[in-house]
């Protein structure tokens, strides 16, 4: 098993969807694989569900089916989700956008964990 590498985004309150939101990870030394996907908030959305999407280098971890899939339901609480193993290759830069927001959501905490390949 290779060593863990966790990415956590932690948004207060979203303004507005949009590109490049929150910090920009750089991943300069090695391929990592995405493991698990975990998600927290304490508000949850009322009017529709939040869509978030992680970009590697601009394209999505998630989009295999022809949407992002990190999505916040009206629910609050905990949640995640093991995706297909994703490669993250040396040197990406990794990037989060709001592709669907509901205004009243907030505290929202997302977090990556990437395994290191050997």
């Amino acid at each position: 098993m290779g060593v863990s590498r966790y990415l956590v985004w932690y948004i207060s309150r979203p303004v507005r969807g949009g590109v490049g939101v929150g910090e920009r990870y750089y991943l300069p030394d090695s391929d990592y694989e995405l493991v698990r996907v975990d998600l927290y908030t304490k508000k949850a959305p009322v009017l529709q569900n939040c869509i978030f999407d992680v970009l590697d280098d601009g394209v999505s971890l998630f989009n295999t089916s022809g949407r992002p899939t990190i999505v916040i339901r009206q629910v609050k609480g905990n949640g995640f989700f093991t995706p297909s193993r994703a490669t993250v290759r040396k040197g990406s830069v990794l990037t989060l956008n709001i592709d669907q927001l509901d205004g009243d959501v907030g505290d929202i905490t997302i977090t990556l964990e990437l395994e290191k390949r050997e």
